[in-house]
Parts: C-alpha cells; sequence; structure tokens
C-alpha cells in the first residue's frame, strides 16, 4: 500500500509502481542437455545460496560445495535451475533439458575404412581400422605384404 500511495504522489500510474523486475529467466539461461540418470558438475564463480528448481522430477541438484554443483537428469522433459547469491543476486540460469540417452554408449568406435595409395598410379590398399589397428580387408597383394596389419600408436 505504501508503494501505492508514494506512486501516486510522484504521479505515476499503479501499473508503474508495480512494475516487474525479472531477475532471472529462460532468456537468459545456458542450455545444458542431459540424460536420464547422468549428471554434469557446475562450478559456479562465487557461492550460491538459494537454489530455484523449476521441476524437481525432471532434474534435481545437490549442492556439494557452496561453489559446486551436481546436476542430475531425473525424467525426460525440460526444467530450469536458477542459482542466486546471499544477496538475492543472480550467480546463473540453466535451461536443462533431460532426454533418453541421446547418445548410446559404445565400447568400441565402429570400424573404419582406410584407403592408403603408396606413390603415383600405386595399387589402392584398403584397411578395416578400429581405434588401434588397422587390417588389410583385401585378398592378394595388400594381406600378402608385411603391411597387412597397421598398429597405431
Amino acid at each position: 500500500m505504501k508503494r501505492l500511495l508514494t506512486a501516486i504522489l510522484l504521479g505515476l500510474t499503479p501499473a508503474q509502481a508495480y512494475e516487474m523486475n525479472v531477475v532471472s529467466s529462460d532468456a537468459t539461461a545456458r542450455f545444458l542437455p542431459l540424460s536420464i540418470d547422468k549428471a554434469a558438475v557446475i562450478d559456479l564463480p562465487r557461492d550460491a545460496a538459494e537454489v530455484l528448481v523449476a521441476n524437481p522430477a525432471i532434474a534435481r541438484h545437490v549442492q556439494r560445495t557452496p561453489r559446486r554443483v551436481y546436476i542430475i537428469g531425473g525424467s525426460q522433459g525440460a526444467t530450469n535451475i536458477h542459482f542466486f547469491d546471499a544477496q538475492g543476486r543472480k550467480i546463473l540460469a540453466l535451461n536443462v533439458v533431460v532426454t533418453i540417452n541421446p547418445q548410446p554408449e559404445v565400447e568400441e568406435a565402429p570400424a573404419k575404412v582406410v584407403t592408403v595409395v603408396r606413390g603415383v598410379g600405386g595399387h589402392p590398399h584398403s584397411y578395416n581400422c578400429d581405434r588401434t589397428t588397422c587390417i588389410a580387408t583385401e585378398v592378394g597383394e595388400a594381406a600378402n605384404t608385411s603391411h597387412s596389419v597397421i598398429t597405431v600408436k
């Protein structure tokens, strides 16, 4: 009420007296993609005194120290998380999107075919390569040479 009376005395409308001050929103948030049951570790530039998680079912936080926070994907969806210091100033805003493991974990990278041509007009040699070894995929000349297996270091 005091704010409204002060506004009227200053010649302001009631709407101007209660003007909204947006401190933190998605407009200023940083994007953080997560998978269900996966975590991200966030180091904040200053101590967080208050944390707001819009939907804790989608993502939750564990404040390990005043500056280190773990964000954990809970269920598929989107939410936002806002961090504030002791004076109520925004430290960080996150727009968190949790999906069902968008990139499946693979123990070994799929094989890649590498073709090597020695010299101008030389015969091409194809090798099937993983992370550390390339094996000749051709029979004949490439398979019968000392270069049929190449170890990558």
